[in-house]
């Protein structure tokens, strides 16, 4: 998930210009997440007859709450969130793990002993968690997992020339197909069978030469617009549409998927282009 699996490095966290790095976090995500909110706005507007249900402070005091990706109901809308299915919690995560980047960098930078009882730390929160500001102590430990790539990545290169071998990516795809069955999604032998998938890929696994296509590496492009857009096409096809998604058949939804990955993939690419990119370019020159 785009805001919960951060893969850092470590090497070189000293010598982060933090502010540049701020700066391009804020023009990668906000720009489409923008766009992304505007068209949540039309929906819930345009469901509402233009008319505005509440006092405009309230409606204000929502949209600033979406900014914050707290993805309250607008506008009495109450499925508000499943108009982009719900993905903008995990863009918290992401936030709140570059506010944390000092404190990370300290850490790391204190040797293996700190940064184990970092882990220890995120583990004992995952077994003993908490809520704060919407946040779930029991997701941290995913964070852990984005580091343990890192660590492998930088200080074990000897695992590079092997981690392609059959039976290292067979054991990389059972992870995830256990994964995709698993019945509690993101609790600790959930998270176990994720982390033997990504791990994996992040140090340089491709899953039988399928990741070096071009058609990945455009997805992998395109990915965060995919990932923040792909609810909203779903949305407007099985809401806004006459289609009861709840009775369709195995073989009518067949006949849809195809269907719905062109429109996602076709938006995305768009939206890559005429909104991620001028963001990024934007980032850049700001940087120099």
């Amino acid at each position: 998930d785009l805001g919960i699996f951060v893969y850092w490095e470590i090497d070189g966290l000293d010598k982060i210009n933090w502010i540049a790095l701020y700066r391009s976090r804020v023009f990668r995500i906000y720009p489409l997440y923008l766009v992304t909110l505007a068209l949540v706005l039309a929906v819930v507007l345009l469901d509402g007859g233009l008319v505005c249900r509440i006092p405009y402070s309230t409606l204000l005091e929502q949209v600033l709450d979406w900014m914050l990706f707290n993805d309250v109901a607008i506008n009495n809308y109450q499925n508000s969130s499943r108009i982009i299915a719900g993905v903008a919690w995990t863009l918290r995560y992401e936030v709140i793990f570059y506010l944390f980047l000092p404190l990370i960098a300290s850490v790391v930078k204190g040797g293996l002993l700190a940064c184990l009882q970092f882990c220890f730390l995120a583990l004992f929160f995952h077994f003993n968690p908490f809520r704060f500001l919407e946040l779930d102590s029991r997701l941290f430990i995913l964070f852990i997992i984005g580091g343990i790539a890192a660590y492998l990545d930088q200080r074990h290169s000897w695992l590079k020339p092997r981690i392609n071998h059959p039976v290292v990516t067979v054991s990389c795809l059972a992870a995830l197909l256990l994964a995709l069955c698993y019945p509690s999604t993101l609790s600790f032998g959930h998270i176990v069978l994720i982390a033997g998938f990504f791990i994996p890929v992040a140090l340089g696994n491709t899953l039988f030469s399928t990741l070096r296509l071009r058609a990945s590496l455009v997805l992998g492009e395109i990915s965060y617009s995919i990932y923040l857009l792909h609810g909203f096409v779903l949305y407007g096809l099985f809401s806004l549409m006459p289609l009861d998604l709840k009775n369709l058949t195995i073989s009518e939804s067949m006949w849809w998927m195809p269907a719905v990955a062109v429109v996602v993939i076709t938006l995305s690419a768009t939206t890559f282009l005429l909104v991620e990119t001028p963001g990024l370019r934007l980032a850049k020159r700001l940087s120099k």
